[in-house]
Formats: structure tokens, C-alpha cells, sequence
């Protein structure tokens, strides 16, 4: 084995965030063999990797790592292993660093097995480790795997890039009693007795699957069925609650998507299931396939944030089965499973009018986003296909490939005649990139092709691209006309009243009766964004007394009053912005509510963040530790 000096240069090839030479050889299917060490938090095993050669001349492959220790690398050959030369190569901050594997050269479909022994470090960011105390039974150990980005190459070492498929099958070692699941299907049967008081537990994922949907979590789970191909794992305490808040959406969520798209692009994963997760998890939901990782803070008792599991259903298609070939088309991924969310919210929950005003508030909300990334200095990360060159995906990561993805797909639904023909164009996009990865070239041509002979030329040459993918900003689309409805004019009222008042003595709890928790969130960013910003401190109070937002169970609401508050530079609610950010992890909340508190008061905001940290995860920490504790050096 050699070591090379770091060297912050790299490839600016087909994917800037990998090191990998997936174009000429990757792999077709993975084991991946772990023990979990609780104690040192690691996991240590192996992981064995069949690649294909894409051309002729191939003698070697280049895996990305980070933050791993490579014991050994061998050549396997029917059940025999053969010491392999191999090095560790070139780094980067952002990249980890290559492992480059030498093999006997291979010709244009031969084939090669190689073994890698290898253990996770503590440091890695790909797993999160949770001590007895810090889980809600408070008596074992859990831990959870997150890949996306590009935080697989922390987990095992991989040619980390949504280009590279894969099937793979995960044995997971755990100490009794513990539970140990994954992103596949379970094997029949008991989990296999190993020495030493453990057990192994075995998940085989039969479609071609990129790494950052590799997942694993253990720990003392429970489970509980939710339809007849759906369920629920959760620790013991929380899956009666968890129960009764997916039980009635998740089947009919997953039944309603299939029948978007033909008999060929029916769900093809089997199996569906979540896990619920602490609530410091960075994400709402995570589509790891056949097993979705939700954030706990969704779980509200009132059923108000299940579109977080309609979205990550949707995922099943956009992203999981046909999938962006880089990170920079994320938005091919995100843009267009808000799309189908809210397809599914209409069809499911509302009608046309809901999935029309949930459009609506993403549009909102997107606006006053964009707004605070120019206002920071990143209007570069306002464009749907950024640049990207030498940084993490994660520092770039807000609603924009979300909601101006979305925005998009509405404004080319205008252009085609509506949702009917956009599903149909949808269903011939997946089908010819199904188990395949794609770009925004490809989807532009899939798109003009399509619609070719069925629109005229002219509406399909007025769609500026080039505007909508590499300019930062807000497109020059207004959506209101076609989006406004019951649901935004009985919120019209209300904004009225609240950006009016004077002193907030007219307030009353009747204002949002009947209003659903979404109509309460549009009104709040309407709030936040108006001329009536920065709030009075007397009116600022009273929106919380009369409707206790800052206690609402719902964390889209109570979030969305703290950043308000924090915005209109009050320090009353400090108390409770410091007790959301013990509870909540999620990126999308306490990102804004740092931010607006580093702009307040420094030193609070640092305060609050020492206090708060070890229970963050690694995306988090590494987006705000340089802000907040070496502001100097940005």
C-alpha cells in the first residue's frame, strides 16, 4: 500500500464530486458486511464489490473514501482472495480521498471481484450516534446512516456518484437485543447467532441503486404494519404514535402514485416502509429505498406533515428508479418530486384547489428564500443547476431545486395544456431512464421530443431554459393568477388584518378557524415578506398570544414565528428559539433560525450553538461551526 501527499487539485470530469472512473469500469452488485460498535462508534467488516469493464484496457478502479481506515484490498475468484496492489491517492477537503485498486486488465464486459477490509472512524459524518440517554427509552444505544450527498465514501468505500448502480445486499451485525435494518428487503427468517452476544441481520436491495441511497440504522426498534405492503419501525415508545399518524396516508399515498404511471413504472421496490428517527435528523425524510428515514418532529398528532411522506413515496420514481446523473441536477430529483407530491396531495387529501395553493406556498416560500441567500452573499446557490466545482453539495443545499424545480414543471405544464399531459410526458421520461441515470440536456430533449407534434412549435420554443437553469434569482414567471384560490383568498383576509395593525388589540383566535396548517404557513410568509416588517414588539406578542404559534406542535409554524421574531430583531422569544434548537435538527429549521440569531446577537447565537452541538448532525455542524465560531475567517 501507498500513501500520496494531499493535493487539492482534482478531476474536473464527469462528476465533480467524485474520484471515481465509473465511465470505464463500476460496480453491478455489492455485499456489504458490518459489525456495529456502540462503544467506539465504528463499524468495521468488509465490503465486497463485482465491477464491469465499460471498455477494453481496463486495469484498475478508483473508489472514493473519507474519514475510513483500509485494512487490506484482495482479489476474489471463486471463493479464493488474492492480495491486490492498491493505493490510497489523491485528497480533498470536500472529495476524501481516492483508493485506487489495481486488477489484470480487463476487456469491454469482463468482469472483476475485489474485498475491501475496512472500518468507519468516529469522525466520519455518515453516521450519527446516539448514547442511552439521548433516545427516548433511554436504556440502548442507536445509530443511523445518511448518505446524501456524497457522505456515502464515510460509510464504505464506493464510487460515490449517482451514476454508479448497483445491487447490493447489507449483513448487519448488532449485540442483543438491539434491531439492526436497511434499505432492502429483510431475509425470512431469524437473524443469524453470531459469537460474542451478537446477532446479523440481512437486506438484499434487487434494483440498481445509486450509494447515497445505501442506508442502516440500529437500535431498539419496533415495528408495526400500516397497509398490506407498508409499515412503521420506531423505538417502542413512540410506534403507537407513529401508527396512528401514517396509518392512513402511507398506502393510499403509495396506491395513488402508482396509478400516475402505466402498467410498466408500477412500484417496482415491493416493500415500503419507514423509520422514524430522532428529531435531530437533518432532514424531513430521507427516500432510502424500501425503508424512508422521517424525522420525528413530523409526527404532529394531527396528521398536518404527512405530505413528508408523500414526497419521499414519490421519490420511489423520481430519483430512486430514473435519477440524476450529478449533483448538479439535483433539482431533476427535487424539482420534480414536488411535482408529484403535490399531485398526490390533490388527489389524496384535497382536490385540483389544494395542490394548486400548496404550489402556491412553495412559490412564497421560495421567494423569500431566494431573497435570504442573495441578501448572505450565495446567489450562486439560487440557480437550479449551481456551480459546484470543489464544494460539498450539503453547503449548498435550500428549497431552490425544491421549489423553482417545482415552479418550472408548473410553468411547462402551462406551456403543454395541463397536469394530464405533463403525467404523460413524465411516464415516458421515467420509463426511458428507468434504472438509469439522466441530466438536464436529456430531459430537455426527452421534454421537446414528446411534445413535438402535440404543442405547437412555437409555445415549445418560448420555454427559456437557459434562464431558468443557469440564471440566479426568481424566474421571470408569476404563478398568482393561476394559483390563487379559496385557500389563499381566505388567507388574503387574514394578512390584511395582520399587516394593518397597529398595536395587534384586534387579533382574535377566530381568524384562522377552519384554516388548514398549511393556510397558517402561507400567512406567515406573507407576513415575514410584506412592508409591515419589522414587526412592533407589541404586535409581534400578540400574534403569539392570541394564536400560540410559538407553541405550536406543528415545527413548520412554530418555526416560521421564531424566524419572524428573529426578523423583526426582537430578543423576546430568545427562550423559546434556544428550546427549539434542543429539540429539532432538521436543516431547514435551525439553518434560518442561527442565521437570524448570528445577525441579532453574535455571542447569544454562539452560546446557544455550544450548547446545542453534540446532538446536531455532521451537516449541520460543518454548515455553521465555521460561521459562528470562525467568522473571521470566512
Amino acid at each position: 500500500m501507498t500513501t500520496n501527499s494531499e493535493n487539492k487539485s482534482y478531476p474536473l470530469g464527469d462528476d465533480l464530486h467524485s474520484w471515481s472512473n465509473f465511465k470505464q469500469v463500476s460496480p453491478s452488485h455489492l455485499n456489504l458486511s458490518l459489525k456495529v460498535d456502540f462503544t467506539k462508534h465504528i463499524l468495521s467488516g468488509n465490503v465486497q464489490q463485482k465491477l464491469v469493464a465499460h471498455e477494453d484496457k481496463v486495469d484498475h478502479a478508483t473508489f472514493d473514501t473519507r474519514f475510513l481506515k483500509v485494512a487490506s484490498v484482495a482479489l476474489v475468484k471463486d471463493s479464493t482472495q488474492q492480495d491486490a496492489e492498491w493505493s490510497l491517492g489523491k485528497t480533498h477537503p470536500a472529495l476524501g480521498q481516492q483508493l485506487i485498486v489495481k486488477f489484470p486488465q480487463l476487456k469491454k464486459d469482463e468482469e472483476v471481484t475485489i474485498r475491501v477490509n475496512y472500518s468507519t472512524t468516529p469522525e466520519g459524518g455518515a453516521i450519527q450516534w446516539f448514547e442511552p440517554e439521548q433516545t427516548t427509552g433511554g436504556k440502548h444505544p442507536y445509530m443511523y446512516s445518511q448518505c446524501q450527498a456524497i457522505l456515502a465514501r464515510q460509510l464504505l468505500p464506493c464510487m460515490d456518484t449517482p451514476s454508479a448502480k448497483a445491487t447490493y445486499q447489507l449483513n448487519l451485525s448488532v449485540p442483543e437485543p438491539l434491531v439492526a435494518v436497511g434499505s432492502g428487503i429483510p431475509v425470512e427468517g431469524e437473524p443469524k447467532k453470531e459469537e460474542g452476544g451478537f446477532h446479523t441481520f440481512t437486506y438484499n436491495q434487487p434494483i440498481p441503486t445509486p450509494s447515497y441511497l445505501i442506508a442502516v440504522a440500529a437500535g431498539n426498534l419496533s415495528r408495526k404494519p400500516l397497509g398490506d405492503r407498508t409499515f412503521v419501525w420506531t423505538e417502542p415508545e413512540k410506534l403507537d404514535a407513529a401508527v396512528e399518524e401514517f396509518k392512513e396516508h402511507t398506502e393510499a399515498f403509495l396506491k395513488t402514485a402508482e396509478d400516475l404511471f402505466d402498467e410498466n413504472l408500477k412500484y417496482e421496490w415491493g416493500i415500503y416502509g419507514l423509520l422514524v428517527l430522532p428529531s435531530a435528523f437533518p432532514y424531513g425524510g430521507m427516500e432510502n429505498p424500501n425503508l424512508t428515514f422521517v424525522n420525528s418532529s413530523i409526527i404532529t398528532g394531527d396528521k398536518s406533515l404527512v405530505d413528508v411522506v408523500a414526497h419521499e413515496i414519490c421519490h420511489s420514481w423520481s430519483g430512486n428508479l430514473a435519477t440524476n446523473s450529478t449533483w448538479a441536477d439535483f433539482w431533476l430529483n427535487e424539482g420534480f418530486t414536488m411535482y408529484l407530491e403535490r399531485t398526490l396531495l390533490g388527489k389524496v387529501i384535497g382536490a385540483e384547489d389544494y395542490r394548486l395553493f400548496h404550489i402556491y406556498l412553495g412559490y412564497k416560500e421560495l421567494i423569500r428564500t431566494v431573497q435570504d441567500l442573495t441578501d448572505a452573499g450565495d446567489a450562486e446557490f439560487t440557480k437550479l443547476q449551481p456551480n459546484l466545482t470543489g464544494i460539498d453539495p450539503d453547503d449548498a443545499f435550500s428549497i431552490v431545486p425544491y421549489e423553482k424545480g417545482c415552479l418550472l414543471l408548473f410553468h411547462l405544464e402551462e406551456k403543454v395544456g395541463g397536469l394530464d399531459n405533463m403525467l404523460k410526458w413524465l411516464n415516458s421520461l421515467y420509463a426511458q431512464y428507468k434504472r438509469k441515470t439522466f441530466n438536464s440536456e436529456e430531459m430537455k430533449k426527452s421534454f421537446n421530443e414528446f411534445f413535438t407534434g402535440k404543442v405547437e412549435a412555437a409555445i415549445l420554443a418560448s420555454v427559456q431554459w437557459d434562464h431558468w437553469l443557469t440564471e440566479p434569482g426568481m424566474p421571470k414567471f408569476d404563478p398568482s393568477g393561476s394559483l390563487a384560490n379559496h385557500y389563499s383568498e381566505e388567507c388574503d383576509t387574514v394578512i390584511e388584518k395582520w399587516t394593518a395593525s397597529k398595536d395587534g388589540n384586534d387579533f382574535s383566535a377566530d381568524d384562522l378557524k377552519g384554516f388548514k396548517p398549511s393556510q397558517i404557513m402561507f400567512c406567515l410568509d406573507e407576513l415575514v415578506s410584506s412592508p409591515a416588517m419589522p414587526l412592533p414588539e407589541q404586535v409581534l406578542d400578540k400574534l403569539d398570544q392570541v394564536y400560540e404559534f410559538s407553541k405550536s406542535p406543528n415545527v413548520e409554524i412554530s418555526n416560521r414565528f421564531l424566524v419572524l421574531s428573529l426578523k423583526s430583531k426582537s430578543r423576546k422569544f430568545l427562550k423559546e428559539i434556544d428550546h427549539f434548537l434542543s429539540q429539532h435538527g432538521r436543516g431547514r429549521y435551525v439553518k434560518p433560525l442561527y442565521h437570524f440569531l448570528n445577525e441579532l446577537d453574535h455571542d447569544v447565537a454562539v452560546k446557544v450553538w455550544n450548547k446545542h452541538r453534540h446532538r446536531y448532525h455532521s451537516v449541520i455542524k460543518n454548515a455553521f461551526d465555521q460561521k459562528l465560531l470562525h467568522p473571521l475567517s470566512l
